[in-house]
């Protein structure tokens, strides 16, 4: 185990050994500014949450997206080709 009781500011960070290979487990807050890339999945266990703020206000996703669950959009959806569904209830008008 390691303990610190203040900052500890890494200027490069390589993870041997670990369960596997180049796996860093953090558990708590982290706070990553700049650009954060990483070189396979991004996996989050619970909520990704973006906030609204003035540096970023949007999340571009590229390549095929699955969503699971419902869909809330508070302003408009844009779709510029094809839009594939299997029941679409306009509700009451």
């Amino acid at each position: 185990d390691l303990f610190v009781n203040y900052d500890l500011v890494f200027d490069e960070l390589l993870a041997r050994n670990a369960i596997y290979s180049g796996f860093i487990s953090v558990a708590g807050v982290s706070t990553l500014t700049g650009i954060v890339t990483t070189g396979t999945d991004l996996f989050v266990g619970r909520n990704l949450i973006i906030p609204k703020n003035s540096q970023s206000e949007s999340l571009n996703i590229t390549g095929v997206s699955t969503f699971v669950g419902i869909g809330t959009f508070e302003s408009n959806l844009f779709v510029a080709n094809t839009l594939t569904a299997g029941l679409i209830d306009g509700g009451a008008f």
